[in-house]
């Protein structure tokens, strides 16, 4: 009679890398003898996409209206498989962001730097948020606050001059006049 002796190993492995190992049968069938099997596998870190952002918060402070300020934040994959980062979205008036195109997937230890501009067109405060959508482990979505101040622009003129030297009548003074915007409606400013 055959004798068949079944065995069935589990490979469960407790780090990444490749192991080898084998099996022995031992028998006293008719057919008798030692049998062996190898085996051999590659155990792998299991799947864990982590996003990792520079800053939740970015504070553009007071910038003058019309006048750009750019800040940035940086996306870190730190995990131990890639993260992909599918959208980013925008709220807040004044703020706008560049330097990446979504969806973009970033293998462990890569980054890409996004630049964040204000550009505020009123004076007073704004705020907002930029968000990335990811299959982060640490959570599907990410928040970068976002917040600035809109100030009025200062415009000054200083004026100078020299009185004429050889002037037959002497200067007694200087009168100053000034239009304001697109008016050209001048008006006397000092006395």
């Amino acid at each position: 009679d055959d004798v068949h002796i079944g065995a069935d190993q589990l490979i469960d492995p407790t780090v990444p890398g490749a192991t080898s190992g084998s099996i022995t049968i031992s028998s006293d069938s008719s057919g008798g003898g030692t049998s062996m099997v190898s085996l051999s596998g590659t155990g792998t870190s299991p799947a864990n996409p982590v996003l990792t952002l520079s800053t939740t918060s970015l504070s553009f402070g007071d910038d003058p209206v019309g006048t750009p300020i750019t800040l940035s934040v940086t996306l870190t994959s730190t995990g131990t498989s890639p993260v992909t980062v599918s959208a980013a979205g925008l709220t807040g008036a004044g703020f706008s962001y560049s330097g990446a195109t979504f969806p973009v997937t970033l293998n462990p230890a890569i980054a890409v730097t996004v630049q964040v501009q204000f550009d505020p067109t009123a004076v007073g405060s704004a705020s907002g948020s930029l968000t990335f959508t990811s299959n982060s482990t640490t959570g599907s979505t990410s928040v970068v606050s976002l917040s600035g101040t809109g100030t009025a622009t200062q415009h000054q003129v200083s004026l100078t001059w020299n009185a004429p030297v050889n002037s037959p009548v002497p200067v007694t003074g200087y009168k100053i006049y000034r239009a304001t915007g697109t008016s050209t409606s001048f008006a006397v400013l000092n006395s």
